[in-house]
């Protein structure tokens, strides 16, 4: 993992696990390097099946299938997988041990809203999004829980901004 993913990560940690802080109190880690709690050490992959959905990632060998929606800010946006990952950090259970804890996530890219709403494409259930994506950030390590659904993403040449298809869920085991 690079280092600047591996900062988002040790963010993204701090922000939802309290204990995660009181871990890394206890323990010689200094920010942004490897300790013995959390390691800069992750398994990639490049796809999962979730709920029947198989979502690849963008360094799989097509792009296709690495376009989500996911939640960001409390709202469903549009976002590219880059690759998913599993990591393991040690923190203290109930019983004042260490445990191994392994999560899986998507390290992803959240393309930006477009300034102008345009009804057009809301009538026929898509929307619009510009052709960059929001700055890096804790936010780009998202649980692969909180994907929503699997969208297409069509390139408008015309102003340079994607055009949000919405691909329907399938839910099987």
């Amino acid at each position: 993992m690079t280092g600047i993913h591996f900062h988002h990560l040790i963010n993204y940690y701090r922000a939802y696990f309290v204990e995660f802080d009181l871990a890394m109190t206890s323990s010689n880690y200094s920010f942004g390097q490897p300790s013995d709690r959390i390691q800069n050490k992750i398994n990639k992959f490049m796809s999962i099946k979730i709920l029947g959905n198989k979502y690849n990632s963008n360094e799989s060998s097509s792009a296709r299938g690495s376009f989500i929606r996911a939640y960001f800010d409390n709202q469903l946006r549009p976002a590219q997988i880059q690759y998913f990952f599993r990591h393991t950090i040690v923190l203290e259970n109930d019983d004042d041990e260490f445990q191994d804890f392994t999560f899986t996530f998507a390290f992803v890219r959240f393309y930006k809203l477009q300034q102008i709403r345009l009804t057009t494409y809301e009538s026929i259930n898509t929307e619009v999004c510009q052709n960059t994506f929001e700055d890096e950030s804790e936010f780009c390590i998202l649980p692969v829980a909180k994907i929503h659904s699997p969208i297409g993403i069509l390139l408008n040449i015309f102003d340079n901004t994607n055009i949000v298809i919405n691909i329907p869920k399938k839910i099987t085991e």
